[in-house]
């Protein structure tokens, strides 16, 4: 078998592994959101973030939670060739009260402004929503060979507050720590893509 060949058989056995469950309780986080937490198992890599990671090459740094998102469930994840979409749909709003994040190579940021990041190597950009009824904002993280923008289809009270909880959980894991995992996994038979 060729390094490529094992190296998406692999992915596809981390993929499904991490998220084969349905949630369907009402309290606590979603436990298809753990392999997107940033504080991995050393040797044993998160099939999302290296499905995230294999899809924007690019990429230095992959976008990952750094803490539970209780009240989040996740309700998609879709990997292709040269970008990613995860959209989160918020457990006590409406049925369309959604964060997505997008990951890509780049993105248009249209009117964004740029604003002060808390991530060293990345850019941000603020768009403000234009709805007067539904929180709509749109972050962007930029940084060479990727961008991960976070857009908001909120409404109600306290929709800011939501967005608020989910945004501030955003994290990126470095694409060597992943990279490393996966060698460790593997016996440093596989790795990322360069």
């Amino acid at each position: 078998m060729n390094t490529r060949l094992a190296l998406i058989t692999a992915l596809l056995l981390l993929a499904t592994g991490g998220c084969g469950d349905v949630y369907i309780g009402p309290d606590g986080p979603d436990p298809a959101t753990r392999p997107l937490r940033c504080q991995q198992p050393p040797d044993e890599p998160s099939g999302m973030q290296v499905l995230l990671a294999q899809s924007v090459p690019t990429a230095s740094a992959v976008p990952c939670l750094n803490d539970d998102v209780t009240d989040w469930l996740m309700t998609v994840f879709e990997v292709v060739n040269g970008k990613a979409r995860i959209e989160f749909t918020h457990r006590y709003g409406r049925d369309d009260d959604t964060a997505t994040l997008d990951f890509a190579a780049d993105c248009d940021l249209g009117a964004a402004r740029e604003v002060s990041s808390r991530f060293d190597g990345m850019r941000r950009y603020d768009r403000p929503g234009t709805s007067a009824t539904r929180y709509t904002d749109r972050i962007y993280y930029v940084s060479p060979g990727a961008c991960t923008s976070l857009r908001f289809d909120l409404s109600g009270a306290g929709a800011d507050l939501r967005g608020a909880e989910i945004s501030g959980v955003l994290g990126f894991v470095p694409r060597a720590t992943l990279d490393r995992q996966i060698k460790a996994a593997s016996d440093g038979h596989l790795h990322l893509d360069p």
